[in-house]
């Protein structure tokens, strides 16, 4: 495809629409530059107008496409909780029923529903209603509290699952949309970028968050964060409250994983190490001799009788990479871990006194923590 001469666009008026060229040209195939751009403006500035047009109806149509062929996917879920009475310094309140709802995702044809543990935590009856229209009892399958999610089933076949997003191909920028019913508006769309992925928040014991703009409000708990392949790239999660725009959504393959162990088992088994470990900063790399650069976490505290300490982990280890992959930071620490199989070896690359050794450490079954 012929442009316009750069010179002629940024001369003139139509050097106002000259960014959208760059974008539509790249993506979309537009319609053709007039054979003489030459130094006539008009011209110039109805080229632009037809190649904006054309990228922003392209652009939509994406948009309407993926939100159509995901929603059938996602599910909208109504609970009910029995609250109990509660004593006030005036007496005694009843308890009563206490209703409230979520969104959830179509994992297998054959009924089985991912939503968030949040939203039918507690819940004496649950209601999925589907795309179409129908609506289905629902029993709980299995939960996993340390990531928040669960998993539900219907009495229904023939459903469209969806597909989850490799989550190496997640890349901060894309598109995002958010599906679910927020305040209960069932189906609502919503979208926005990715902003960052591998996120960790501190609000669960397993975290690996994409984050986005896309709009998420109560109620998307449990739906799609998509991307424009109609692949789901998150389960939607929680929003940071005093902020706009920052929302978490658990990434594609923990979600995944995490809903096929509940459906196989009722429960989820993961490996771990049994370390706590401290992201490493400037000054904790300056009060261990380490340079400033360093990228990794430190090991605190060595469980007893635990993997690590049987493999000859100590405190004040700095682990820089696992399998010969750089950590970034303790969260990817984590990440990695839960990404293990339960009994395999994790080869830790590991400082100790400013020299690098290699350590193999088998894992175990994480514990079952309190909460």
């Amino acid at each position: 495809m012929q442009l316009p001469p750069v010179r002629a666009l940024a001369s003139s008026r139509a050097a106002r629409v000259a960014p959208v060229l760059l974008g539509a040209a790249a993506l979309f195939a537009l319609p053709p530059a007039p054979a003489q751009a030459g130094p006539d403006e008009d011209a110039n500035i109805a080229f632009a107008t037809r190649l904006g047009d054309a990228f922003a109806t392209r652009l939509g149509d994406a948009f309407a496409s993926v939100a159509e062929r995901a929603s059938a996917s996602v599910v909208s879920i109504r609970v009910e909780a029995r609250r109990p009475g509660q004593a006030t310094p005036f007496g005694r309140l009843p308890g009563g029923v206490q209703r409230g709802g979520g969104s959830g995702v179509i994992v297998r044809a054959d009924g089985y529903v991912l939503t968030n543990n949040h939203v039918v935590n507690g819940a004496t009856r649950i209601v999925v209603s589907l795309r179409d229209g129908r609506e289905f009892p629902a029993e709980v399958v299995g939960v996993d509290p340390a990531t928040d999610l669960a998993v539900v089933r219907i009495q229904a076949s023939g459903l469209p699952a969806a597909t989850f997003a490799d989550r190496s191909g997640i890349r901060v920028g894309e598109w995002a949309v958010a599906i679910g019913s927020p305040f209960g508006l069932d189906y609502s769309v919503t979208a926005g970028i990715v902003s960052a992925v591998g996120r960790g928040v501190g609000m669960n014991e397993i975290e690996d968050y994409v984050q986005t703009d896309a709009s998420i409000n109560p109620g998307n708990s449990g739906g799609a964060l998509v991307n424009l392949r109609g692949e789901v790239i998150g389960i939607n999660t929680m929003i940071v409250g005093r902020g706009s725009g920052i929302g978490f959504a658990v990434a594609s393959d923990l979600a995944e994983r995490v809903a096929a162990q509940l459906i196989e088992g009722g429960r989820v088994r993961r490996a771990y190490l049994g370390v706590s470990y401290q992201p490493l900063t400037p000054a904790l790399n300056q009060r261990l001799g380490l340079p400033e650069s360093t990228r990794g976490a430190r090991v605190g505290r060595v469980e007893d009788g635990g993997p690590a300490a049987r493999a000859g982990l100590r405190p004040d280890d700095v682990i820089v990479a696992i399998d010969g992959a750089a950590l970034e930071d303790g969260n990817a620490l984590v990440q990695r871990v839960v990404r293990t199989r339960v009994g395999d070896t994790l080869r830790l690359t590991v400082l100790r006194n400013g020299q690098r050794r290699q350590i193999a450490v088998r894992t175990a079954e994480r514990p079952v923590r309190p909460r």
